[in-house]
């Protein structure tokens, strides 16, 4: 993951420069080799990205500490950081995390390919997500389901299964699939609490 976002920005760069045929190839292999030091931040901040390990940021890393400071809570929430920042990554790519503040924000702040990054990251997240919400409303998405035990069993009894694809007459369970576990399961469950309240 890392060695892509380097081979991408290898290529932004050489192209910014003019550079053409040849003397770009050139350049961009000099560049993966020998990257600046920015490269080699955004490359690392990739990796971590794409791997659910970045930092937590103001507000999860407190939390993580008090967690890291009493043993029990361990026992209680042994998962923090993955979970988190899976959380993280689906709302930086919908239209809930282009607010004051947000990593879009600044992104659009600091123009030039941040800004590009940051809009197309955004639009092919709704886009992304409005297509597993039209599959949900279609009924080949599921969800969590409904949270009272006796409706969830009898959706069960007609071979329902929570948290799959359907394909035909058959269930896939999505589930450990994240992060496009996770958006496709807030997907299906906003779309069946809609049409269960009927708005």
């Amino acid at each position: 993951l890392g060695k892509a976002e380097l081979n991408s920005l290898a290529f932004r760069k050489a192209a910014r420069e003019g550079l053409k045929g040849l003397d770009r190839a050139k350049r961009i292999e000099e560049l993966v080799k020998n990257p600046t030091q920015f490269m080699t931040d955004a490359s690392i901040a990739s990796a971590r990205e794409f791997t659910f390990q970045a930092p937590l940021g103001k507000i999860a890393e407190p939390i993580n500490k008090i967690r890291s400071a009493i043993p029990l809570s361990k026992l209680i929430v042994p998962f923090f950081r993955t979970p988190v920042n899976i959380f993280k990554f689906i709302i930086q790519r919908s239209p809930f995390g282009i607010g004051p503040g947000s990593r879009f924000a600044a992104d659009i702040s600091a123009g030039g390919g941040r800004a590009s990054e940051a809009i197309a990251r955004v639009t092919a997240g709704s886009g992304i997500g409005a297509l597993f919400a039209y599959f949900a409303a279609e009924g080949h998405i599921t969800g969590n389901g409904p949270e009272n035990f006796n409706e969830r069993q009898a959706l069960r009894r007609t071979g329902w299964q929570p948290n799959s694809i359907r394909i035909g007459d058959s269930y896939y369970s999505y589930r450990g699939f994240d992060p496009i576990a996770t958006e496709l399961s807030t997907a299906a469950d906003l779309v069946f609490n809609f049409a269960r309240n009927g708005k």
